[in-house]
């Protein structure tokens, strides 16, 4: 709900209709022949979805690249943007966890079949601590149908930042140097790099950047599986205190907020 009136607000303050805003399951409320220029989304990091199912992919074809895993919907988010972009003119920008850049199994499947249609135009690295209630690292990624060639531009802004107590801040001047990378689509020493298909076919579709970018630290260190596999311990770990922590409250009989 909260969501719902900054976006009424902003539609307010550029004049335009906020009865255009709804409130619903972005994944599965809109109409299927709701298509725009422009799409733009921060989704829930790695919400889990129980019905990202076959039942989901049979009634909506934006999952024909593959079927994301429960566990993590972001690629859901992904699909679902992608399908409501125009044909020729759509293009969008979603923000993502970094691990969306390398994780295996059906996220990889689908990695390589958006990059084998020519969807994938631009990843940005963010700086960490951007956004409030996590620390995790971010980037945005860019789509666009009708590219005119099939090579993607990583933009590695994740130093660029100005350092708070609690949140990092991107700056005008930090904003502006995403910009003119991106529109320029040049390549910068240890800022930028445009990166062939071939070359992200030979990486076997990990779009991590410590693949394309010498940020001096060993390749070791930065390994997709390896993170993919602590990164699934860790969510085992947190399930199971979540499970303890409920069990506490149950015991003392006090109710969840």
């Amino acid at each position: 709900m909260t969501a719902a009136r900054i976006a009424a607000l902003n539609l307010r303050l550029h004049d335009i209709d906020k009865e255009s805003v709804y409130i619903g399951d972005a994944l599965v409320d809109q109409p299927n022949d709701a298509t725009f220029n422009i799409a733009i989304s921060n989704p829930p990091f790695s919400e889990t979805r129980e019905d990202l199912s076959y039942t989901l992919r049979r009634a909506f074809d934006r999952f024909a690249p593959g079927v994301p895993p429960p566990a993590r919907a972001d690629y859901a988010y992904i699909l679902r943007m992608l399908a409501s972009l125009k044909p020729v003119t759509g293009r969008m920008a979603v923000i993502m966890p970094a691990g969306a850049l390398f994780r295996g199994g059906n996220e990889r499947e689908i990695r390589g079949n958006l990059i084998e249609r020519n969807l994938l135009d631009t990843v940005v690295a963010l700086p960490p601590k951007l956004f409030s209630g996590t620390s995790i690292s971010t980037v945005t990624m860019v789509f666009r149908h009708d590219r005119k060639d099939d090579s993607v531009l990583f933009i590695d802004a994740s130093e660029n930042f100005e350092p708070g107590r609690k949140r990092n801040v991107l700056r005008d001047e930090h904003v502006k140097q995403i910009v003119d990378a991106f529109h320029k689509r040049s390549e910068i020493a240890k800022y930028t790099r445009l990166v062939s298909r071939t070359e992200i076919e030979a990486n076997n579709f990990n779009l991590s950047l410590s693949r394309y970018f010498d940020r001096g630290v060993p390749f070791e260190a930065a390994d997709s599986e390896e993170l993919s596999a602590r990164e699934s311990a860790l969510r085992a770990e947190l399930a199971d205190l979540q499970r303890q922590i409920e069990g506490c409250l149950n015991e003392l009989h006090v109710k969840k907020e």
